[in-house]
């Protein structure tokens, strides 16, 4: 038997809207993502490459798992399944999310901390273009990338070659 539908125009409405929200999620996730993926690249490095490759591939897993679950519950009946399962499907994605959120700030922290030198580096050489401050055991050189974990390299480096009580 035919469906009659009284209000083509609302179904309409809602269908976009549910796409739109579906864009903007599916977005923001993918921008957390990418931004907390930077991290992990730096933090695996110098890793052995198994266990680089099995950390930056396996970041993945995740994210897509939670983009098909926002799929599933944009494009089908999320209330034909039990409260269980979608309690669990919610669960797993605020949990995902949370918690890469929550790194996403210490990451935005260091990025911060390393701007802010960055500035005060180049408000230092009275305006020359620097592209990041860099230093190494000859001096300052500018132009060089400065990556996650550099400062700790170089604040080991400056206390070795301290003279002793300083």
């Amino acid at each position: 038997m035919n469906e009659v539908v009284f209000f083509p125009k609302l179904d309409d409405f809602f269908m976009r809207a549910r796409i739109m929200t579906l864009l903007f999620f599916g977005i923001f996730f993918l921008l957390l993502d990418y931004y907390f993926f930077q991290g992990i690249l730096a933090a695996s490095k110098n890793w052995s490459p198994l266990w680089k490759n099995t950390i930056r591939y396996g970041f993945w897993v995740p994210t897509v798992l939670s983009l098909v679950a926002l799929l599933w519950w944009a494009f089908d009946d999320p209330y034909k399944y039990s409260a269980n399962f979608r309690t669990w499907m919610l669960t797993g994605l605020v949990t995902t999310y949370f918690s890469k959120f929550f790194g996403i700030l210490f990451l935005f922290a260091d990025d911060l901390q390393r701007g802010v030198r960055w500035a005060a580096h180049a408000g230092k050489h009275g305006g020359e273009r620097v592209h990041a401050p860099c230093r190494s055991a000859g001096g300052d050189h500018a132009g060089e990338p400065l990556h996650r974990g550099h400062a700790e390299k170089h604040r080991h480096r400056e206390h070795r070659h301290r003279a002793p009580g300083h």
